[in-house]
């Protein structure tokens, strides 16, 4: 039997000591470690073959009750697309965890995150799919009026121009990158109809496509 007089004497510290263990079990999983700057290690997202891989390693000593992964298209309206259910991280170690969102939202910027024990957010990232189609790549905007960016898949980094061409077959823009994106300016063109030539500099590969400039 605990005296109450004691008590109401006692040092904080030893009334802590008391009761600080129970308090803990008490509290939801989620919370525990929600004072811990620590909690998460690492998270990341990227493309895998045409989906959207994300990679988390919470840190040794952090524990929830279940990671809940949201996504959304304007970074403002959420929902909840997968679960890694029950019991997560580890007192000793730090634990990793990876999930596939096999059907991303595509020609537009996603953006994730986690929700840790249903209490605890994460940072968010953001990650835009593009669907190439039969050509290969993209074109946006079409029809463009200030510029247009070529999309294209280039994992290795290679060397890629792009031309644009008009009706008399005169070059009007042309411009090389080995990232997966170039862009050209459509500003002073005249409205109208121009032909598109994405050219590989290592393979030799040639793409084509159409662009509407209208003003």
């Amino acid at each position: 039997m605990i005296c109450l007089d004691h008590m109401r004497s006692a040092h904080p510290s030893r009334l802590w000591l008391i009761f600080g263990p129970l308090l803990l079990l008490l509290l939801p999983l989620g919370l525990r470690a929600q004072g811990n700057s620590a909690q998460l290690d690492h998270f990341s997202v990227q493309e895998v073959a045409g989906q959207v891989q994300l990679d988390v390693s919470l840190s040794a000593g952090f524990t929830c009750n279940g990671i809940q992964i949201l996504r959304s298209g304007d970074s403002l309206q959420f929902e909840t697309i997968g679960l890694f259910g029950g019991f997560c991280g580890d007192s000793a170690l730090a634990i990793s965890y990876r999930f596939l969102d096999e059907q991303p939202l595509r020609n537009q910027r996603s953006y994730y995150t986690l929700l840790l024990g249903g209490r605890i957010p994460t940072e968010v990232l953001s990650i835009q799919l593009v669907d190439y189609g039969q050509q290969g790549f993209q074109l946006r905007p079409n029809p463009a009026s200030v510029g247009v960016d070529l999309h294209f898949r280039n994992a290795l980094q290679q060397t890629y121009q792009a031309a644009l061409i008009n009706l008399q077959g005169v070059t009007v823009r042309q411009t090389e990158s080995n990232t997966n994106q170039i862009g050209l300016s459509t500003v002073d063109l005249p409205a109208g109809l121009y032909f598109i030539l994405l050219s590989n500099q290592s393979t030799g590969l040639v793409q084509r496509g159409r662009l509407l400039v209208q003003h």
